[in-house]
This record gives structure tokens, sequence and C-alpha cells, in this order.
């Protein structure tokens, strides 16, 4: 029985961490690709779809020269 409920234990600290995470990324709180600070996994998200947009739009500019 110990096995058993030490896996549950894992498993419900993981679901509990993940559903924190899905939180901190569906909040609108935040400096730029970054979430806000989340106090239950102690740091921010980078927010990869808003980075990769950015990303994206980087390369699409005309590039810079200078002289």
């Amino acid at each position: 029985m110990f096995r058993e409920a030490l896996m549950l234990h894992h498993l419900d600290d993981l679901d509990s961490k993940m559903a924190a995470v899905r939180s901190a990324l569906a909040s609108d709180k935040g400096e730029g690709n970054w979430t806000a600070f989340s106090g239950a996994l102690e740091r921010r998200f980078l927010r990869v779809d808003l980075f990769r947009r950015a990303e994206e739009s980087a390369k699409d500019a005309p590039p810079i020269r200078l002289h």
C-alpha cells in the first residue's frame, strides 16, 4: 500500500502544479512575454506563444544597417 500511496501523492502534487501553471499562463497579469510571479511555484513563466510571435515579426522586419 505504501507504493500506491506514494504514487498518488506525487500525481496529486503534479496535478496541482500543472493547475498553477495553467492559471498563471491564462492570466493577463505580467510584463511582456512573462507571467506575473507565481507564489505557489515561486517563479514566472515565459509565454512561449507571445515570445515566438515577437521573434517571427523581428525576422520579417527589414535589417538594420549601420554605416
